[in-house]
């Protein structure tokens, strides 16, 4: 029986040995173990609300998630757009995610593909591709990363990626976890040379708001457009726009009242003006730099219309 004794004793300390070295690994694989994400989605219902424009000419779009669809074997959120603002007109779009990653996609209609639009395991010095309005891939590259209210947040190098709205709201675009871009998730829809022209007022999960924007003022509907019952009035068309060479800009100017047209860059300097009493402008966009630039037209010195003009 004393024989034995050291042989038992040698079983428990391997059992023993064992047993910490369980624990310590299931330990070390928790830590290792990212935690997940937390999702843009809340559980019954989500709601952006979504300023975009420029300067006088602003609306807000109120996004909400409705349903799920499939489609290319892949399942999508469907988000419907309710707009009041006369130069956005959204109806349905497919975001999916990846809470594990932070990562976030969006269906595109236009080429029957999906483009990333979010990815929060970024870091600083990472490269992100952004796209532009005609899905011409841009690189941008992450400037900063910070946590707030224990959420990451990933910031862009301004000169990539620059939110324009009006002076006092140009900030550059951040990825917020839980949240989205603070751009909204379709700001490829007017982001080209590197600006774009929309910002995250708020956010809403459950009907709680969880996210107010920094700019925001607190405010989640802002609205301040200057088409009136004259502009409908006098029926402004604008097109080609985009366009690499002329824009013809119509109206019905009956009465042949004096009308100005003012063509503006994103700093809101003045790049032509064009005035007369005529029904019809053309600008002459040949020499002009690529990019977004703005219009407005006044009546007898009434601003009856505003928007933007692409120049390809």
């Amino acid at each position: 029986m004393k024989q034995g004794l050291p042989s038992i004793s040698r079983n428990k300390s391997l059992l023993l040995l064992l047993l910490y070295l369980c624990i310590n690994i299931n330990r070390v694989q928790a830590q290792e173990q990212p935690r997940p994400y937390q999702s843009i989605f809340g559980e019954k219902s989500t709601e952006w609300n979504v300023m975009s424009g420029y300067c006088d000419a602003v609306g807000t779009m109120t996004l909400e998630t409705s349903d799920t669809t499939v489609i290319n074997d892949k399942e999508y959120v469907v988000v419907s757009g309710n707009s009041e603002n006369p130069f956005s007109s959204r109806n349905e779009d497919f975001l999916r995610e990846d809470t594990s990653t932070g990562r976030v996609w969006a269906y595109d209609e236009r080429s029957n593909t999906e483009l990333l639009l979010m990815d929060m395991t970024l870091e600083p010095g990472d490269k992100f591709m952004l796209y532009q309005w005609d899905l011409t891939p841009v690189e941008a590259i992450v400037s900063e990363v910070y946590y707030e209210n224990n959420l990451k947040h990933i910031r862009f190098m301004q000169q990539d990626a620059w939110i324009v709205i009006c002076a006092g709201l140009d900030v550059p675009l951040e990825f917020i976890e839980g949240i989205g871009p603070n751009t909204g998730f379709f700001h490829y829809q007017n982001f080209f040379q590197g600006i774009i022209n929309s910002y995250v007022l708020c956010h809403f999960k459950d009907g709680e708001r969880v996210y107010t924007g920094e700019k925001s003022g607190g405010a989640c509907y802002i609205t301040q457009t200057s088409i009136t019952d004259d502009a409908k009035a006098t029926a402004v068309e604008v097109y080609p726009n985009p366009a690499a060479d002329d824009v013809r800009v119509t109206f019905n100017n009956s009465r042949q009242e004096r009308v100005e047209l003012v063509l503006l860059d994103v700093l809101s300097r003045p790049v032509q003006r064009l005035s007369g009493s005529g029904s019809e402008f053309q600008l002459r966009l040949q020499t002009e730099p690529s990019g977004v630039y703005f219009y407005r037209l006044r009546l007898n010195n009434r601003q009856i219309a505003s928007g933007k003009i692409i120049k390809k």
